[in-house]
């Protein structure tokens, strides 16, 4: 994306009156028909891009301890590893870690947050944009970005319900769809990975997706809900083998 078309997007954020910019997010979760209807003629896209990057840091601020507890009680109870190697990644997990806050550490989280989000959305957006150019040759990207980008806003609600659980449990394995139903031995499997994503807002995001196209780019519902669902159950099937290594939403 070229910096005057950043430059464009700040100045319509910074011009537009603040209540209408913040009931477009707003209705993103709660009236999503009323939010892309918004974005049709004007897409914007880097204020829920920022939203997003700062979601995500807040989750590493506060589940970051717990996630690394977790990583190290895999590794106890590993059957393929020996005493020895159990012990020396433990202790390499311990000798990384580092009282109080380190900025070092700030600046590369934020560096890698910031280029996953990037690759995230605008690696969805050119994947939807070449599925909807074969419908609609004339769509333009800007409108694709804008409606990848306000459907990421789910991760506001998905915060906000899985932070506190975290902390509360003492463990980054919140399972909030049908992987909750299998056994946690079961967590790295593919049956277990593909579950996992089945949850309450991978679905949700995959919905604002189907109402976001249909109404930002002019296609009908079906159409739109068959790109998207295609493109999901792709992203479903390599996710089953990979697990996290590829993530949506």
């Amino acid at each position: 994306m070229e910096i005057s078309e950043l430059s464009e997007e700040i100045v319509l954020a910074a011009n537009s009156k603040g209540s209408s910019y913040l009931r477009v997010i707003w209705d993103t979760i709660f009236n999503p028909s009323q939010a892309f209807g918004a974005l049709r003629n004007k897409p914007r896209w880097l204020i829920p891009y920022l939203i997003s990057i700062l979601i995500v840091l807040s989750s590493l601020a506060f589940t970051s301890n717990i996630k690394m507890e977790d990583i190290k009680s895999d590794i106890r109870s590993s059957q393929n590893l020996s005493q020895a190697e159990i012990d020396r990644r433990v202790g390499n997990i311990d000798a990384q870690g580092t009282p109080g806050v380190s900025w070092p550490m700030v600046r590369l989280a934020i560096l890698a947050v910031t280029a996953i989000q990037t690759i995230k959305l605008f690696g969805i957006a050119l994947v939807f944009w070449l599925a909807y150019h074969l419908i609609k040759p004339q769509i333009s990207f800007k409108q694709i970005l804008a409606v990848c980008s306000f459907s990421l806003l789910i991760l506001i609600p998905e915060a906000l319900i899985k932070i506190p659980l975290i902390l509360a449990k003492g463990t980054t394995y919140i399972y909030l769809g049908p992987a909750v139903l299998l056994p946690i031995e079961w967590k790295y499997s593919p049956l277990f990975n593909l579950l996992n994503r089945l949850d309450v807002f991978s679905i949700w995001m995959a919905v604002l997706l189907i109402i976001g196209f249909s109404i930002a780019l002019d296609v009908s519902k079906r159409k739109a809900a068959i790109t998207v669902g295609y493109i999901w159950g792709i992203w479903l099937l390599i996710s089953m083998f990979v697990g996290d290594l590829v993530q949506i939403g």
